[in-house]
């Protein structure tokens, strides 16, 4: 897998990985509902769904929702397309939805949809959005997208190397850090240093620790005292619904 530092490095990764497969790629817009408004929502604003992605077969993908969790198949799992699965009535070229993407998934260890595989038939997710006007929007989705690339933020939890679904990665760190622990989180990804490479030789100053600059110290001090305030003023408005010290407390009183 390749981890990227941005999104459009990633959606470049995954357009030309797909694009070199041959594979005839199925088209996947969302559907929303809600308003003009809730089609500008990102990924992160629709638990992971996708506005539109690319799909075909023999592609691989990684799920971005929690399905069946007691079974392996949980957010960023990842798999081999088998099947993209339409009804009679409907088709790519108008934009419909697939009934399903089948998927066999590296670690799945449930029932398959049939004996002896770990096909699994991934349906369409609906996720309503979750901050500001967007929580009166919808979006309806196959939560799957293309898993040749990924960006080092979604990439955390991961592990690379043998046994993993992800064995080896390369890493694009691109040209600064800018975010605290990019370079960290990218590095710690793999188990071993055989199992990274990097697309451009990082300096050496992505390896050093950052020392923050004396006013961020002095602004982190502040805020954390005005929390304190705020949590002790919280505690006096509610003080006279504290328990007393070693009460145990008892919800069949509900």
């Amino acid at each position: 897998m390749h981890f990227c530092a941005y999104t459009e490095a990633v959606a470049a990764h995954n357009a030309k990985r797909l694009h070199d497969t041959g594979a005839v790629a199925v088209p996947l817009r969302a559907v929303h509902e809600g308003g003009t408004g809730a089609a500008a929502g990102k990924e992160d604003d629709y638990m992971g769904l996708a506005d539109h992605t690319r799909l075909a077969v023999d592609a691989r993908v990684m799920l971005r929702q929690n399905l069946c969790t007691r079974f392996g198949l949980t957010n960023g799992s990842m798999g081999t397309v088998v099947a993209i699965v339409y009804s009679s009535d409907e088709h790519p070229s108008r934009g419909d939805l697939p009934q399903a993407v089948v998927v066999d998934f590296d670690h799945y260890t449930g029932p398959g949809l049939t004996d002896g595989t770990r096909h699994v038939a991934v349906p369409v997710s609906v996720a309503r959005g979750q901050s500001g006007s967007l929580m009166r929007c919808t979006r309806t989705q196959i939560p799957l997208i293309l898993g040749y690339a990924t960006t080092i933020h979604k990439a955390q939890g991961c592990t690379v190397g043998a046994g993993e679904s992800v064995e080896y990665m390369t890493v694009d760190l691109g040209q600064k850090e800018y975010a605290a622990g990019l370079s960290y989180v990218a590095f710690g990804r793999a188990k071993t240093v055989n199992n990274i490479a990097f697309v451009t030789a990082p300096s050496g100053t992505r390896f050093m620790p950052s020392v923050k600059p004396p006013q961020t110290l002095l602004d982190r001090k502040a805020h954390d005292a005005h929390q304190a305030s705020l949590a002790a003023a919280t505690f006096l408005r509610n003080e006279h619904l504290a328990l007393p010290f070693g009460a145990v407390f008892d919800d069949t009183a509900i």
